[in-house]
């Protein structure tokens, strides 16, 4: 009999829109390879990226946090197996799951490590203790936890002590349909979802502080910025600097990014795995990052495909970006070794099939021991009792007071 798999997914997947719409595809296409019955619900409004869902032959359920018609939902689905799209969505719907069906097997996709891109932002060097301690606990209620980075598996097995059974290692996954590097490519090309923190910082940076220099020692270069939901300051910007085009979201990524010489991608915080770098890769890009741009995305041997503004000093950062964004534009067998580095990178680390296995491995195994790991799991057993159980019965409250 078919396992029987319920992805709450924080919002209806946007694939044209933001790298985490591509991955959450990409889990629902596992689930149908593997021949599993797979339902998704989300606490979003019912729109067009949910009907794309329906289209695809998979129910759709919009039903908000803190709502019993939920536990009606799970209780006559009865699923074998629960996924929950970020952390988040174990803390709003993991009670009502354990509750109404505790022998679900309970799994997170990360999409990033929320903790790990929010002490960037605000306090470099600094954990911001809150954040760490509900991700982790999220972590530990839970039966698996898949990591689309492996800089963020040995940060939480080595730093944070994980035990390694509790998180795996899973990135974006990819069919190997690659282009090659091509030449006589014209201008830079920057792309994200302005809704994403570190995407309007890198934005930011970029216009303000370093395509005016970039500019300066290639008068002849343009920066083309698209992106999902720009906010009307961001679209002003179109001609305000020379060079800069601002042309908003693009409606097919890969057919956008073939046009262009050289991504730019100076992010200065962040987590996960960067899809706008995939993407690139895919389609014969070259690629031009910081050092948190390809974390996590790097051969086993070190090596990165593209150009990375390695820091020299700091306070220097926008210097050295600057000068490896020249020095790489004007360097075509630089580009073409980073394209091929790139598609070395995504056909062993984000291949479809190997990931693919990976996921249908995870599932099977571990619900095959899902009664021992829970038996020997102190911490997930203390987490779970009623008097920790504070996201359980505050849930209930809000219900409580919401029908009133």
């Amino acid at each position: 009999m078919s396992k029987r798999v319920l992805l709450i997914s924080t919002v209806w997947p946007e694939p044209v829109s933001s790298a985490a719409g591509v991955r959450t595809l990409q889990i629902l296409e596992f689930c149908q390879k593997a021949g599993y019955l797979v339902q998704v619900s989300s606490p979003s409004a019912f729109n067009a990226f949910q009907t794309a869902l329906e289209t695809r032959g998979i129910p759709t359920h919009a039903i908000p946090a803190n709502d019993s018609r939920f536990d009606e939902l799970v209780r006559t689905f009865n699923p074998d197996v629960v996924i929950y799209d970020r952390f988040l969505m174990e803390e709003q719907f993991g009670a009502r799951v354990f509750e109404c069906v505790p022998q679900a097997l309970r799994i997170i996709d990360s999409q990033d490590l929320h903790f790990l891109r929010k002490s960037r932002a605000a306090t470099p060097g600094q954990w911001l203790e809150d954040d760490v301690e509900r991700e982790l606990a999220s972590i530990y209620r839970s039966d698996h936890t898949w990591l689309l980075s492996d800089f963020e598996h040995e940060l939480l097995v080595g730093e944070f002590q994980v035990d390694p059974s509790y998180v795996s290692t899973m990135g974006f996954s990819y069919k190997e349909e690659y282009k090659p590097c091509q030449t006589g490519r014209d201008h830079f090309v920057w792309i994200g979802n302005f809704r994403h923190a570190p995407n309007l910082d890198s934005f930011e940076w970029l216009v303000r502080d370093l395509w005016p220099k970039i500019r300066s020692q290639l008068p002849h270069a343009e920066l083309h910025i698209y992106g999902a939901y720009p906010p009307e300051s961001v679209m002003k910007m179109n001609g305000a600097v020379p060079g800069l085009k601002v042309l908003g979201p693009a409606r097919d990524v890969s057919e956008t990014l073939i046009k262009y010489r050289a991504l730019l991608s100076p992010l200065r915080f962040g987590a996960g795995i960067k899809g706008k770098i995939a993407e690139s890769w895919r389609v014969g890009l070259p690629v031009v990052t910081t050092p948190i741009g390809a974390e996590g995305m790097r051969l086993n041997t070190g090596e990165f495909g593209g150009a990375v503004s390695e820091r020299s000093s700091p306070g220097n950062e926008a210097e050295d970006f600057i000068r490896t964004a020249v020095s790489f534009y004007e360097d075509s067998d630089a580009q073409e070794k980073s394209v091929i580095l790139g598609q070395q990178t995504l056909s062993t680390k984000f291949s479809f099939e190997t990931n693919f296995l990976h996921f249908y491995q995870t599932i099977e195994g571990v619900s095959k021991i899902k009664r021992r790991l829970r038996n020997q799991r102190w911490t997930q057993k203390i987490l779970w009792r009623e008097q920790f159980r504070s996201a359980q019965y505050f849930s209930k409250w809000i219900e409580l007071k919401n029908s009133r």
